[in-house]
């Protein structure tokens, strides 16, 4: 059966742990992989958004190199908020003959039950997890249909690229070679005198 992985974020910037988490995604023989950057997550209020041309772009810059991954716009062209049941009800029907898998950091699986329509988003999808710093797996067996991925992610969040120095990024290598010039630009543009 063809098969998708939704990875969805705020992607505000996009850095190497997402690189990393689709790279481990390849192994697992995905038809499709979307990465789809959100309008605006509804448990999250960015209080630093970054333009949404610059996560394209950053983001199409990181994945250029790899076939099956594509960047998806339609969370960031719809008029509200940015509800996974709503995108996977549109990926149903655009990719009717697909098993949608949801890629979600432990972070984001601990507050399902508070997303809008949360049981529509379990019922119609399978969940790969990963690790995040300070949240861990009860001691409970996990759910059906959801599995950890066999990776360990880099501790770098967009909140801490968003608050550090380009010398301090570039040092650590905290975003993609191919994703560093744009967000160079951004920083230069956004912050001239």
């Amino acid at each position: 059966m063809k098969s998708i992985a939704l990875f969805g974020g705020s992607f505000s910037p996009a850095h190497m742990s997402h690189y990393l988490i689709v790279k481990t995604l390849l192994s697992y023989e995905f038809t499709k992989i979307l990465v789809m950057p959100a309008k605006q997550n509804p448990l999250k209020q960015d209080k630093t958004p970054i333009k949404d041309s610059v996560r394209i772009n950053m983001l199409e810059a990181m994945f250029s190199s790899i076939d099956n991954v594509i960047i998806s716009t339609w969370e960031l062209q719809q008029s509200t908020l940015s509800y996974s049941y709503s995108t996977i009800k549109h990926i149903k029907k655009q990719y009717t003959k697909y098993k949608i898998y949801l890629i979600l950091g432990l972070d984001a699986f601990q507050l399902l039950p508070q997303w809008k329509n949360s049981q529509y988003v379990i019922e119609n999808t399978d969940i790969l997890l990963y690790k995040r710093k300070g949240y861990d797996l009860d001691s409970q067996p996990l759910p059906n249909k959801v599995r950890l991925l066999d990776t360990d992610v880099p501790e770098i969040s967009s909140s801490l690229i968003r608050r550090s120095s380009l010398e301090d990024i570039e040092n650590n290598n905290w975003l993609h070679p191919r994703a560093l010039p744009i967000w160079k630009q951004y920083i230069n543009q956004t912050y001239a005198t």
